[in-house]
């Protein structure tokens, strides 16, 4: 069996990860995705009240 080569394994196993400034902080796409959350209960707010709306004028 061939043996895999170990000597240049640590540049294939470790990638650059950022570090947050402090601990606890928040990632950066942590805001991004707070503001499409929020974004789309408005949406789904907005689609439940327009369908109440049709269904109470079908009535």
């Amino acid at each position: 069996m061939k043996k895999t080569n170990q000597k240049y394994r640590h540049l294939t196993v470790h990638y650059y990860q950022p570090k947050p400034i402090y601990p606890n902080a928040a990632d950066p796409s942590y805001f991004t995705e707070k503001a499409l959350d929020i974004l789309t209960a408005i949406v789904s707010g907005l689609g439940f009240a327009t369908a109440m709306l049709f269904l109470i004028t079908l009535a």
